[in-house]
């Protein structure tokens, strides 16, 4: 799975909520963080090219997902609805006692 501790929003309209949001992902994700690679970058310029709708940063996540088997995503960012092999999570709905 991948993803990204709560937004900017979240940040900025409660800074409590924000750290309690980070705090849970670190509990969540411990052993389950992945590094970015030369490889990583370099595959993320490559599919920018087929999913126009991914920024920078989530065609690294795409990219990261691909070269380590990984098919769902933790995100609010609708763009991954249209990338194939992909199962985008909402986080609103998201039950982390089921992953």
């Amino acid at each position: 799975m991948s993803g990204s501790p709560g937004n900017r929003r979240t940040r900025a309209g409660d800074p409590l909520k924000g750290l309690q949001i980070f705090d849970h992902f670190d509990r969540l994700m411990t052993g389950r963080i992945l590094p970015v690679t030369d490889t990583d970058v370099r595959e993320a310029r490559a599919l920018g090219e087929q999913h126009l709708r991914l920024g920078p940063r989530d065609l690294i996540h795409l990219a990261i997902m691909r070269n380590h088997g990984v098919s769902q995503i933790v995100t609010a960012d609708r763009g991954f609805d249209e990338v194939e092999g992909v199962m985008r999570i909402d986080p609103r709905g998201f039950d982390p006692s089921s992953h």
